[in-house]
């Protein structure tokens, strides 16, 4: 909706320390640290709350992003997912 200012939900971060024991996490990949791991879980935590929520589209930042360069950024990000191609899925 045009003029509708974006929600911003903040997503508690997954400890990747207490995941490292579980054999669940190792099959198939090697993780190079904890915190790797955590980050791993930690975003697909998010796309399973933005399934849940029913949201089309979302910008998933880390919690250090900087977001005072947006202005300088050559698109919106309203513009830019409309230029994706149809059935876009993840844009990195």
């Amino acid at each position: 909706e045009v003029g509708k200012p974006p929600s911003i939900v903040r997503v508690a971060g997954v400890n990747g320390v207490s995941h490292m024991s579980n054999p669940e996490v190792h099959s198939g990949f090697e993780w190079d640290s904890a915190g790797e791991l955590g980050c791993t879980l930690s975003h697909l935590a998010v796309a399973r709350q933005l399934l849940r929520d029913g949201h089309s589209a979302a910008l998933v930042v880390e919690d250090d992003a900087h977001l005072g360069l947006v202005p300088l950024w050559p698109l919106s990000v309203d513009r830019l997912t409309r230029l994706l191609p149809p059935g876009w899925t993840t844009l990195q």
